[in-house]
């Protein structure tokens, strides 16, 4: 039986997770390797490591970072204070998806742990195809939800994902078109499903993934228990004054790869020290000293106000260090929110050191309290608190490290790698713990969002990194007036910077740089704009053209042929500016009476014949413009009632827009992006769903 196991990266507690389980299957004699992406600078093509059990996939930076920097700029400033927890969508395809296939071909089993941006819905699907052995392990919650991987308490995974309360906006609809794709993608797998904790299989159970019972099981993490050991007391004695640790000094350690991630709740542990210090005050103090080593990512904020507590930070460390401090260390405080089966708490529990923690998600499948450690049965500040300070008295740290290491003398098996083994060829032999890859009930049903994801999490090829800036630039600007306008209401008229609708543009060639005018671009014989307005709205499209006498010649050209309807219904043209204008503004103006409210509206511009003949030019190009956007002429009406004044909403729009290039002088450096290949594809591609046809679909 070949295995190949699969992580997105080489670090990480997922991947040392993964990594124990390879070593373990390898000492009972299976062959086993471990396949991990490497993001390779300067790279230009994929290509492939192997080493005698590892399997880099190098994949050129370039390309590595489009779905990274995807959702920082959809994320970045749209998160709610619930959490700040890593999200990630679910790719349709990405450019690796034959190289990972060709690779999977080798081997028997296919067993995935953290896979984030890296295993598509198309690999699935051939892999499936294919009547591979696949195997999920649940590391968080990613694997069934919409993009979260921990969800601060939320459970709309278990039916479609919208309103995710970790974003302010999801203006695009990305987080349930996300479920949608991995409900479509992996109902129909027959796979197996591991959970390292009762919780998160729990979870998954509650999901619209689950449908076998025995497809689900519960397998938890492993370690190798000949080198994750109690240290003798003369040897320990030794190592805590090697890292310099007091004779009669409570040494506490915490850490996680970040802690500043929210859910790893360093502040409770901030607030238990404060806590503390306030405590020791006066001559109390001579009765306990305490040191707080903490690693990891992210320094917390301990202010230590005592001289009887101290803190010290070591950042990242390798496992060796690992085993050595929780070898000396008293206790490990773990004051996580959010935990699925942590590897630090059974690497210190088999070191024979307790842990202090919340009695939330995973924790309670290891830690009992009076046994092992102290489990704070609700989380609060108040609670942690007491308990930590009651814990490093030294009687109670003698008593629970004896309670400990007896714990382990009768446990660690469980854990080690020769049973792990065992139970985890015993789920790879076995063909019924397998869900049905139910061809019954179709998948989710479509929505108008799909298309946008698609498009946007689809196989990504751009030209440079060039590319990936403007990209990030556009998702920001609509990202942006989609949260301004949670602030205040969409039609109120104070707020100008209300004016753009965020709008996805389909119908434009490669922009140019002009001389005169900077960028400009062409809109195409036919070209659309989809929006998902609110009601009160009233969308009006304005094209600003530069006023040159052969682009006006042009315009008035197309302007004959031209039609243009909203949802299917007719739309007027107005068009503002005078022969001594820099500028002529081109508006179309649907009926309001045709809009849809809450769902995406289409306006479709059809041009009869091309400004050029198809001899001359094969993009068929039909008017020449500098900017385009669509926006709410609603926010400059001083009342309800009154009418639209075209050039107050012209000048409105312009003054929203804050472009460089309408002046005398414009930015040559910014307006450089406009070279991009892609640049001019960044909008209308992502909906080619929604590009103009005679059948008028949406």
């Amino acid at each position: 039986m070949n295995i190949l196991k699969i992580c997105t990266y080489n670090n990480g507690g997922a991947t040392i997770a993964a990594k124990r389980q390879a070593q373990a299957l390898r000492e009972q004699g299976a062959s086993c390797m471990f396949l991990y992406m490497h993001e390779s600078l300067g790279a230009t093509e994929i290509s492939v490591d192997r080493g005698e059990y590892e399997i880099q996939v190098n994949i050129p930076a370039s390309v590595w970072s489009y779905s990274g920097r995807l959702v920082t700029a959809y994320c970045n400033g749209n998160r709610t204070p619930v959490s700040n927890t890593w999200l990630s969508f679910f790719h349709a395809e990405t450019m690796w998806d034959d190289t990972l296939l060709d690779i999977c071909r080798e081997f028997d089993v296919i067993h995935f742990h953290w896979i984030a941006h890296c295993v598509s819905a198309r690999l699935l699907e051939r892999l499936g195809q294919l009547g591979k052995r696949l195997v999920f392990t649940g590391h968080d919650m990613n694997h069934f939800t919409g993009a979260c991987h921990y969800g601060a308490g939320c459970r709309k995974y278990t039916k479609d994902c919208q309103g995710c309360p970790q974003l302010v906006t999801d203006f695009l609809g990305l987080v349930s078109s996300s479920l949608r794709l991995k409900l479509a993608t992996c109902s129909r797998l027959r796979a197996t499903w591991l959970f390292p904790s009762q919780w998160l299989a729990n979870e998954f159970r509650l999901s619209r993934l689950q449908d076998t019972a025995e497809a689900t099981q519960l397998l938890y993490n492993c370690l190798d228990a000949r080198r994750y050991a109690p240290a003798l007391p003369e040897a320990r004695r030794e190592l805590r004054r090697a890292l310099g640790f007091q004779e009669h000094e409570a040494v506490c350690v915490a850490g996680a790869a970040n802690n500043a991630e929210q859910r790893k709740g360093f502040a409770y542990l901030e607030g238990a020290v404060d806590h503390l210090c306030a405590s020791l005050a006066g001559d109390q103090g001579l009765r306990q000293r305490c040191v707080v080593v903490t690693f990891g990512r992210g320094k917390p904020s301990l202010a230590c106000q005592s001289p009887y507590v101290r803190h010290i930070h070591l950042g990242p460390v390798g496992e060796e260090r690992i085993i050595a401090l929780f070898q000396a260390a008293d206790v490990l405080l773990l004051p996580s929110i959010e935990e699925n089966f942590s590897n630090t708490i059974l690497e210190s529990l088999l070191c024979g050191c307790p842990v202090l923690a919340f009695a939330i998600g995973g924790v309670p499948d290891i830690v009992q309290s009076g046994v092992n450690g102290w489990l704070v049965d609700e989380v609060s500040q108040e609670r942690f608190s007491s308990v930590f300070a009651e814990a490093i008295e030294p009687a109670s740290l003698a008593s629970m490290r004896t309670k400990t290491e007896a714990w382990r003398a009768e446990h660690a098996r469980d854990y080690d790698y020769p049973l792990f083994a065992d139970r985890l060829l015993h789920i790879y032999g076995n063909p019924a713990m397998v869900t049905s890859g139910r061809t019954g009930p179709e998948p989710p049903p479509s929505e108008p969002d799909d298309a946008v994801y698609a498009s946007l999490l689809a196989e990504a090829r751009p030209s440079n990194e060039l590319a990936y800036s403007v990209l990030e630039q556009a998702i920001i600007r609509h990202k942006l007036r989609a949260v301004e306008s949670l602030e205040t209401g969409w039609t109120e008229p104070v707020r100008r910077a209300q004016a753009s609708i965020p709008a996805l543009i389909t119908g434009i060639t490669s922009t140019e740089l002009h001389e005169t005018y900077g960028r400009v671009a062409w809109l195409c014989k036919q070209a659309g704009v989809i929006f998902r307005p609110r009601a009160g709205m009233r969308p009006a499209l304005c094209l600003l053209i530069p006023n040159e006498s052969w682009v006006i010649s042009g315009l008035d050209t197309s302007l004959d042929r031209l039609t243009t309807s909203l949802n299917g219904q007719p739309a007027r043209l107005h068009r503002v500016g005078g022969p001594d204008d820099r500028f002529t503004y081109l508006w179309v103006l649907p009926d309001p009476d045709s809009l849809v409210p809450d769902t995406y509206n289409a306006l479709r511009l059809s041009c009869s014949a091309p400004y050029y003949e198809e001899s001359q030019d094969q993009r068929l190009i039909c008017i020449l413009y500098n900017q385009i956007a669509l926006y709410d002429l609603n926010v400059v009406l001083d009342s309800p009632d009154a009418l639209p004044d075209y050039s107050t909403s012209t000048l409105c729009a312009l003054r929203t827009e804050q472009t460089d290039y309408l002046g005398d002088t414009w930015n040559a450096e910014k307006n450089e992006r406009a070279l991009v290949p892609i640049a001019a594809r960044l909008w209308l591609d992502i909906l080619e769903y929604a590009a103009p046809s005679e059948e008028g679909r949406s």
